[in-house]
This record gives structure tokens, sequence and C-alpha cells, in this order.
């Protein structure tokens, strides 16, 4: 048994003895030729083919060009994880999916029942994911559903008829700003905040016509509220269709005005108010064709309807405010007759003189006024008709008539208050109204001194912000009888206050109907005391208010 082994083992040996000796060495099979080629230059194996591929490279491969890496790339191969996109039977099963949709091979092939594939998830961002915790905790709910219900359904308008940003803007401006110009006030209320504001609250007609008012202010530039340049298109834009909604709910009102028998409270106090405010916006607006007379002719035909059936403190307020700007019409127009003031007019029993909003009505000199304003109207006819003496003895003794009326006149005012010296300012102004329309040519001393004397009660009122709404009309009447250089520099400057704090458009108008007066007293021409008819021939035609 042990020789059997050891004869094996020797022909095992000399078996492999003689195969190793068949085969070729490397070194053999080389030629002389490339043995030189290899001594000389001797091949380079690099040091990251070595660590990638545990297989020997070729010897005739070329030695890459360059010094090699101190520290070699090493290719990271991918990892091999886990898939999280299989179907729920194989990621239970932890067996490797084909994924096909929407049963699986692998699982179609080991007749398992494959349960399907996760919804493919999106990415969301922080706050779509926080929305969606807070719709989950609740029932069951979409989120595509809920989540824009939740986010965009808007609130109900606190204000009905402030629909932006922009009329917010204008509501809040004629709340603290506007309100106070717009008539004479004591400091700390005016009718417009106290009666007109709330009002409005109840008639969307009467909240378009506020905001069309004060956006025609911030249109402007002048108010106190500041408006940016690229806010003001959007400004003049929002005034466009406020005015135009006013206008248009008022002539449905308007128009029913037929009914006014059978149905006696028609014509509400909200209506005579929208009027009123639409007759402002032509001032601050600066119109020169007249739409202002429109709304004092309708004005007049409500509250003559209206009679009784409005509040006592809103009528007295809107015959103070209709009776104002009725006179201050006829002062720039030939054209115009007075509807609320003759000389049978007389104060309301309910209102006290010293209460009025507007002065000049309720304290008799707008009776004056208008007086004076016929008696122009005299004398213009006879100068149209070619007839002298222009002033003849009627003229006169109706003259003479409004004189002793204005030197009886007592200040229903208190003493030394602003209201006081803006009464005297305005009987001072009137005089000088009455000596423009008798005396034609150069002016006496008594005109030189009625002029100084206005202009000190103006001074005076230089700063007074509560009484400057009225100040325009006896500004007008004195720059038309400044003959006296001295006399003019201070009647620019109140106008440039005026255009400055108030912001009116109508201001620029009254500016160059008396520069043009100006001249033609230095010219010494004779109709300078007829500005009506100079208004006419400017083609201007706005209310002085």
């Amino acid at each position: 048994m042990d020789r059997y082994n050891f004869d094996a083992l020797s022909r095992s040996l000399s078996a492999s003895h003689s195969h190793s000796a068949d085969i070729t060495s490397p070194v053999e099979s080389v030629t002389s030729e490339g043995l030189a080629t290899d001594l000389s230059s001797p091949t380079v194996i690099d040091a990251n083919e070595q660590l990638s591929s545990p297989v020997e490279p070729d010897s005739t491969q070329k030695r890459k060009r360059g010094r090699p890496r101190k520290h070699p790339i090493v290719p990271v191969k991918p990892k091999n994880g886990r898939s999280r996109t299989g179907c729920i039977t194989c990621r239970k099963r932890k067996k490797k999916c084909d994924e096909t949709k929407p049963e699986c091979l692998n699982c179609k092939h080991m007749n398992k029942v494959c349960e399907g594939f996760f919804p493919s998830e999106h990415w969301k961002s922080p706050r779509q994911k926080s929305g969606e915790s807070v719709i989950a905790a609740g029932p069951t709910l979409h989120v595509a559903e809920c989540e824009p219900e939740l986010r965009t359904k808007p609130l109900p308008k606190l204000i009905h008829g402030v629909e932006s940003e922009d009329d917010r803007m204008l509501f809040d401006h004629f709340t603290m700003n506007l309100s106070q110009s717009l008539c004479l006030w004591d400091g700390k209320k005016s009718p417009f905040d106290t009666i007109i504001a709330p009002m409005a609250l109840a008639d969307l007609g009467l909240m378009h016509a506020i905001l069309c008012l004060s956006g025609s202010q911030l249109a402007s530039g002048a108010s106190r509220t500041q408006v940016p340049e690229n806010a003001r298109q959007r400004v003049a834009h929002r005034r466009h269709y406020h005015l135009d909604q006013a206008l248009k709910m008022l002539r449905e009102k308007l128009s029913k005005m037929s009914q006014r028998q059978q149905n006696p409270n028609l014509i509400d106090d909200a209506t005579i108010a929208t009027v009123a405010i639409l007759c402002m916006q032509t001032v601050v607006a600066g119109d020169s064709r007249g739409q202002h007379r429109f709304h004092l002719d309708a004005g007049y035909k409500i509250l003559a309807l209206n009679g009784s059936h409005a509040s006592g403190e809103f009528q007295a307020f809107m015959v103070n405010f209709f009776a104002f700007h009725d006179i201050a019409c006829l002062i720039t127009s030939s054209e115009h007759k007075s509807s609320f003031i003759d000389e049978s007019f007389k104060l309301p029993n309910f209102v006290p003189p010293a209460a009025g909003s507007y002065l000049g009505v309720l304290d008799g000199l707008f009776v004056n006024i208008s007086k004076i304003t016929n008696l122009r109207s005299h004398i213009r006819k006879r100068a149209m008709e070619e007839v002298e003496p222009l002033v003849d003895s009627q003229s006169l003794h109706a003259a003479q008539l409004i004189d002793a009326e204005l030197q009886e006149w007592s200040n229903v005012q208190e003493d030394d208050s602003a209201r006081a010296l803006v009464s005297q300012l305005y009987r001072q102004c009137t005089w000088i109204y009455l000596y423009r329309t008798i005396y034609h040519r150069r002016p006496s001393h008594g005109l030189v001194q009625g002029v100084d004397n206005g202009l000190g009660l103006l001074r005076r009122l230089h700063n007074d912000e509560t009484v400057q709404p009225v100040l325009l009309m006896p500004v007008f009447l004195l720059g038309c009888a400044a003959f006296e250089h001295r006399h003019r520099p201070q009647v620019d400057t109140t106008l440039d206050l005026l255009e400055k704090t108030r912001g009116n458009g109508n201001i620029k108008h009254v500016r160059t109907v008396v520069h043009e007066i100006w001249r033609m007293m230095d010219s010494e021409h004779r109709d300078s005391w007829d500005w009506e008819s100079l208004m006419e021939g400017l083609h201007l035609d706005f209310l002085l208010s």
C-alpha cells in the first residue's frame, strides 16, 4: 500500500515537471530587440491601476505622460442603496422589485398578491407642509380642496364703497384733513365731520362723492397728505370712478322726484349732501366750465321740495352752504341769478347767527351783496346799450341805501375772535364791492383807505387755519380794488398761502383774473370794474369759494 502511494506521487511530480517545461516563459519569448527596449524603457505601472484592478497590466501599455499623482484619485463606486420605489409586497418581503406597474412581475411569478405602489411624493415648502398638518388635524378633508379656500376667502368690507387700499387713503384724507378745510370751524369739529361723514356710512352715493372729492385734492398734489408720484395716477383713476358712480346714483334719485307727492320722504338728507359734495368737487378740481351751477340749482330744488322733512341741524348747515356758494357764484358770473338770497331773505329761526358755518349768510351781509349784484347788472345793461351816463340816478339811489345798511351793520360774533375779524373783513369787502360798482375810474382816498383796512384785517388772519376756507372771496374783491401797487404783493402772498394749504384748483383762476384786472387798471381802462365780462371773454366760469 505504501509503495503504491510513493510510486503515484513520483509519477505526479514527473508529469508536473514535464508540463511546466513545455510552457514558454515570458522572458524567453522576448526577442533581443524587445529585450533591449524593455531594459532602456522599463514599464511603469500606475498606482491607480494597481489599486483599481487586481489584474496585472499589459507590459506593452505605454506610460502616461506627466508626473504621477502624489495622492491618486480613487474612483468611488455607487452604493447599492435600497430602492424606495418598489411595490409594497416586495418591500415587506425584502425582495428586489422590477417596479412594473400596476403589478410587478416578481409578485406575479411568485404567485403573490401585489399590493401596489405608494403615491409619488413631490417636494413641498415648509409652509405647504404646515398647511397640510393643520388640515389633517380636522375631519377627512382633501388639502387641494381646503387650502385655497382657507387662504383666499376675503373678509366683508367694513365701510361700503371703500373697496381698495387707495380708497382707504382717500377716506382717511377726508376725515383727517379735508373735512376741516371745507367750511368755517371752531378748531374742534366741522359739520362735514359730525354730519356728512356719518351719513355717508348709510348711503353709497354720498360715499362715492366724498371719495371723489378727496381724490380731486390728492391728485392736485397740494394737500397735506403726501402721495407718492407713482400713486397719483391710481388716485386719479379712483377719482374718476367714484365721480361716475356718484353721478349715476344721483341721477337715479333725481329721476324719481316726480313721485314726490306719493312719497314725501323720497329725497332724503343724503341726496342733498351728495349734491353739496359734488359742488365742492368742482371747486377743488378747478373746474372753469360752470359745472357748479347745475349742482347749485339741484340743491335749491331739493331743499325747496324737502321743506321740513330735513333735520333741523342738517337743514341749517345746507342753507348756509348753498346760500354762500350761490352768492359766490354771483360775484364771478353775470348770468347767474340767485336762487336763495333776495331782499326778503330772513334768518332761520332755529339757527343763531353766531353759529353759522359760512360767514356773510346768517349775519345779513349776503343780502347786501345780492343787491349790489343786481345794481351791477343794471349798469352793465346800460353799457351794452351805450346809454350815458352808465350810473344814473336810480343806480345812485340804490347804492346809497346799501351803503346806509352797511354803516348800521353790527357784528354778532364774539369780540376779538377769528370769526369777528372775518365778519369785519366781509363788511369791508362788501363796501369795496359797492364802491367799484359805482366808480369806474381812478380811486378816491376812501377806496385806498378801505383797501388798507381790509388788508390789515387779512394780515391778522394770515396764519389762522380755522377761517382760511372763507378767505378767497374777500381776497378776490381786495385784489380787484388794488389800484395802488403797494397793495398787490399781499394779495399775491395770500393767494399763495391758500393754494398751498387748501390745494383748490380754482385759486389759479382767481390769480389769472386779478392780474388781468391790474393790467386794465394800470392802463386806465374804463371796464376794469366789470370783471364778470372779462371772465366771460377768457372763458372762465368758476366758483369763488
